[in-house]
């Protein structure tokens, strides 16, 4: 993977891996966010993001982790997930 110093639109990177993990052997720098940049790769003609810690940047704003975690069952309990899944918790499956 290739580390870089600076990253401007129009940039061309030369073995650059995603944020799926694909490899992409020589891409083009369509867009720069403040902690990802977006690319074009060349062979392929598909668009694909990819972090800045791994081209070897400094992120401008960090994700920064909190103690606090999603609890899937409280949000059901309050209807949060939109009502989408509470018929389901009523009911029990069907004797086939």
């Amino acid at each position: 993977m290739e580390k870089v110093k600076e990253v401007k639109r129009g940039n061309v990177l030369f073995n650059v891996v995603d944020i799926f993990g694909n490899q992409h052997e020589e891409c083009r720098v369509t867009e720069v966010y403040r902690n990802t940049v977006a690319i074009l790769d060349i062979d392929r003609h598909t668009s694909w993001i990819v972090h800045k810690k791994d081209l070897g940047l400094e992120m401008e704003a960090p994700n920064v982790r909190t103690e606090l975690k999603f609890d899937l069952k409280e949000s059901k309990r309050l209807g949060i997930d939109g009502g989408v899944n509470h018929r389901f918790e009523k009911r029990s499956a069907r004797k086939l």
